[in-house]
């Protein structure tokens, strides 16, 4: 588990999720947030991100809830992740991207 990004989050009131895209080169991303409970689709976005920067998911999880999140990328990485978001906004995850893995981890402000 990766908590690298916390550099980024000054703020104690931080995005739920960040994808880092930590490749030479931009990077498609698709992102299924699916909440455990009931299944609903929190997230289905697929976006890309510049080389070694990053897209954030300010706000999508609500409430108090265990998700599951599935990120993979055009290339065929993929990589997900049970969670119990809490109503602690100074806690989130943290998506990595490298060239040969998909890593996600908790990360605190």
């Amino acid at each position: 588990m990766s908590s690298a990004g916390c550099i980024f989050a000054e703020d104690p009131n931080v995005a739920d999720f960040f994808l880092d895209n930590s490749r030479d080169q931009e990077v498609t991303v698709t992102t299924v947030v699916t909440r455990i409970s009931d299944g609903e689709e929190i997230v289905n976005d697929t976006t890309t991100i510049p080389k070694e920067d990053h897209h954030e998911y300010e706000d999508p999880i609500t409430d108090v809830a265990t998700v599951r999140i599935h990120v993979s990328t055009a290339g065929g990485l993929e990589n997900r992740l049970e969670w119990e978001f809490t109503d602690d906004e100074a806690t989130g995850l943290w998506v990595t991207i490298a060239e040969d893995e998909i890593d996600i981890g908790p990360y605190a402000a």
